[in-house]
């Protein structure tokens, strides 16, 4: 908290950097739900602070961190790799003839994607599944699963 608050005050517009995501993957063996609603918590706590110390109508302007616009990161220092929504988005754009900037607001929040009808929606219901997990934190699984 202390960091940010003087990033703030010196006009250092703050972004997030969520590591460890090995750890949650292969000791926690969290979900994709789960690691969602965790990297959720954190987005949000880390605003509050923001709310806190910064100003809306100053130089800076708006400064809450929110991956849908890309200054988010997630990934493993330990691994060295790293990702944010603007790169998954720039991958699945071409093969659903979506707009990376319009696919980046999908793949974060209460974004659901029914396979079944291949339409989005803010609410889950039947096959559905929230975008970040199915298309973000899934192949990110799969590949682990693999090691």
């Amino acid at each position: 908290e202390t960091v940010l608050r003087q990033a703030i005050a010196e006009r250092i517009k703050p972004v997030l950097f969520m590591n460890k995501m090995d750890r949650a993957l292969l000791e926690l063996q969290l979900g994709t739900e789960e690691l969602f609603q965790t990297f959720q918590r954190i987005v949000e706590n880390i605003n509050v602070i923001i709310a806190t110390y910064g100003d809306d109508d100053g130089p800076m302007g708006q400064i809450m961190v929110d991956p849908s616009i890309g200054n988010v990161g997630f990934g493993s220092g330990l691994h060295g790799w790293a990702f944010t929504l603007k790169q998954f988005s720039e991958m699945y754009a071409s093969k659903f003839g979506v707009e990376v900037e319009k696919l980046m607001k999908n793949l974060w929040g209460d974004r659901f994607f029914d396979p079944a009808t291949k339409k989005w929606s803010n609410s889950q219901s039947g096959t559905a599944k929230r975008g970040f997990c199915q298309f973000v934190l899934d192949p990110i699984f799969q590949v682990f699963d693999a090691l």
